[in-house]
């Protein structure tokens, strides 16, 4: 596994809230060859999970139908609140990242990953950034 990949989930273009959350892999697949394997496994599954959860601001809610549809292609993510009343899931940042690693592992049986913690190097510059 010589790939080093860093996951980010959120507003990672900064162009909204600016609020990012991300994870590092290692990966025997690249950059490209993940992408290409979330669109496979977006295909199989027949929902492109990013194009409908969490796509607007304060929007962390995934719907009972679609949990059932993971769970129809052996994709289990342990997700700690959900609304029975209401009829879905309230998603953290963490259950959605592993809930689209675990989509492109359909989507390409021979991906194959860990999770690898990084050093943060704290640098400063506080006053450089503006309202």
């Amino acid at each position: 596994m010589n790939n080093k990949i860093k996951i980010v989930c959120g507003d990672w273009s900064n162009d909204g809230h600016g609020m990012t959350e991300s994870i590092t892999i290692k990966s025997n697949f690249t950059k490209y060859q993940l992408e290409s394997s979330y669109v496979n496994g977006s295909k199989i599954l027949g929902l492109d999970f990013r194009k409908t959860v969490g796509t607007d601001f304060e929007d962390n809610k995934m719907s009972q139908a679609q949990m059932d549809l993971l769970h129809k292609h052996n994709i289990y993510v342990e997700v700690d609140e959900y609304y029975g009343e209401d009829g879905y899931y309230a998603l953290t940042s963490e259950e959605y990242i592993e809930i689209i690693l675990k989509i492109c592992e359909l989507g390409n049986l021979g991906f194959v990953y860990e999770k690898i913690e990084t050093d943060d190097f704290h640098i400063g510059g506080y006053g450089l950034f503006f309202d």
